[in-house]
């Protein structure tokens, strides 16, 4: 679960209120911040599809044992400390085929009900997630044989199988004594209202207008705000209008292309961070349909290597960056940019003649329209990703005109980010490769595809690249270049303080390179203080 995985700056910016740095003097307290966000399906992080969505608000109430920084390191939350080799937290066995870890928790948690946070929630969180079939993910949680609590303050891990992503594993728990053979009334209030051991808790949940969330008297730490408010927007341009109408405080996924007009307004300060948002494209392999994909049946265009690596290659990512990004971003090369994960490749740069060449030798001829076909097919393809994105529209409508350029016909048919995501979660698992890496599975790729392709031949959907634990195979289900990003617009309002923080960084990819982005913050300057 990405999202579960690595905090958005947004939510940084909240937090970061339980503990700063050095002042000169102390910052104000109380008054409530406005999010402009969009409405997510659950806030239940283990039901969650979109999860980005969801985390955004639970994570303000949610917290697991172990957090990844916007930096890609690890930090600890409900554990007193991450555990590594050279801690001895974790021990790998004499075959090195098992390991165990060892989480001490920290003492004094308390729900924000007022029950105490023991080990026994890691352990009912991880048979929840090994038993509910609307479970969004099982990946890595497969690999436990079991979870020991000799002691409330120690959970002991035990994995049958090596897992280099343990840390992110318990990433947020369950609470035992609210969700043991609960009714199933019980868990979907969970999901509007999870309970959790963070610094607020969520009250609130009023469909299609708002989340609230008010201070947790059970906290570790004291927030400087009372409350938080997450107003459900609609569009990426209602969060900037709100924002700059001082309607709302902050307004995550703001893009780079909307830094010049968020810049011009003399109380907004722009700031830059990273993180591991990418932006996808996917192929689908398998032939699309209104009544759902075969995978027996191969895409009669996309099956064709030929036609994946030309698109790839036709794809200007500098362009791109330069144009629509403003030069906030880089051409990169790796699924996973940031973090302990985090590697290169060397991929093919935009070659347009080179891409006509392959698609001439793969018998793609053209037409007098200039669109190829071949054996009676015509090359064109459906474009899916979400409305309500301009910035995504823009690039869709360049990878529309440059893959037309080489003969390739691509229509835009964008729906609603919940139709798009709906049951993708689980369609991918990760199984061990015989050289001991990580790989996608070639037959649950396939999977993937009969879940996803009714609606178009490509994907463009937001995910974390961070979630990968390891290198996949180059026998990929999308196409690999990324393209795009998110930013944080920060407004605090006259007797708010909302401390600044870093955005998250948002990558897109697609073809056969991405795009290595920074977040921006923009902040509203409070005047007077």
């Amino acid at each position: 679960m990405l999202a579960r995985t690595l905090f958005l700056a947004a939510i940084a910016a909240l937090l970061a209120s339980c503990s700063g740095g050095p002042v000169a003097s102390p910052p104000p307290t109380g008054g409530t911040a406005v999010v402009a966000w969009q409405e997510p399906a659950t806030l239940d992080l283990f039901y969650a599809s979109g999860a980005q969505s969801a985390a955004t608000i639970a994570r303000v109430a949610v917290e697991g044992l172990v957090a990844i920084s916007p930096e890609g390191t690890e930090l600890p939350v409900l554990a007193r400390e991450v555990p590594t080799l050279a801690n001895g937290a974790v021990t790998v066995s004499q075959d090195g085929k098992a390991m165990t870890v060892r989480y001490q928790l920290r003492d004094g948690v308390k729900w924000s009900d007022g029950a105490p946070f023991t080990s026994a929630d890691v352990r009912f969180t991880w048979r929840t997630i090994m038993t509910d079939p609307k479970i969004s993910s099982r990946d890595g949680y497969d690999r436990i044989d079991d979870v020991e609590t000799p002691d409330a303050l120690t959970a002991i891990v035990r994995y049958r199988a090596l897992d280099p992503a343990y840390a992110t594993r318990f990433d947020a728990i369950l609470p035992q004594h609210l969700l043991e053979n609960a009714a199933d009334s019980v868990r979907l209030a969970y999901g509007r209202a999870p309970l959790g051991t963070g610094p607020f808790r969520i009250t609130e949940f009023a469909a299609g207008d708002h989340v609230t969330a008010e201070r947790n008297a059970n906290a570790r730490s004291r927030p400087l705000l009372d409350r938080v408010i997450f107003r459900f927007t609609p569009s990426l341009d209602v969060a900037k209008a709100q924002l700059k109408a001082g309607e709302a405080d902050l307004a995550p996924s703001i893009f780079e292309s909307d830094v010049p007009d968020l810049a011009s307004e003399a109380t907004i300060a722009i700031a830059q961070a990273p993180s591991p948002i990418v932006e996808t494209v996917l192929f689908n392999f398998a032939k699309p349909s209104d009544a759902g994909a075969d995978p027996a049946q191969p895409h009669p265009i996309l099956a064709d290597r030929a036609v994946r690596h030309a698109l790839a290659i036709a794809t200007p990512k500098q362009r791109i960056v330069d144009t629509l990004l403003y030069g906030r971003a880089r051409a990169g090369t790796s699924e996973v940019p940031i973090g302990w994960a985090a590697y290169g490749l060397v991929q093919d740069g935009y070659d347009p003649a080179a891409a006509k060449r392959e698609l001439d030798g793969a018998g793609w001829i053209a037409g007098a329209d200039g669109i190829r076909s071949r054996d009676g097919v015509r090359a064109s393809l459906r474009l899916v990703g979400t409305t309500g994105n301009a910035l995504r529209e823009r690039i869709e409508q360049v990878l529309v005109d440059e893959w037309r350029g080489i003969g390739i016909e691509v229509r835009i048919a964008n729906v609603p980010s919940a139709q798009l995501t709906a049951g993708w979660s689980a369609a991918l698992q990760v199984r061990e490769h015989p050289d001991g890496r990580q790989r996608w599975h070639w037959g649950e790729l396939r999977a993937l595809v009969r879940r996803r392709c009714r609606q178009g031949d490509l994907r463009c959907r937001a995910h974390a690249g961070s979630r990968a634990a390891a290198q996949p195979s180059r026998r990929r289900a999308h196409v690999d270049r990324r393209a795009g990003h998110g930013h944080l617009g920060v407004r605090p309002r006259p007797h708010r303080r909302v401390p600044h923080a870093a955005a998250r960084h948002q990558e897109q990819w697609l073809g056969s390179g991405h795009l290595e982005r920074r977040g921006v913050v923009a902040r509203r300057q409070l005047t007077g203080a």
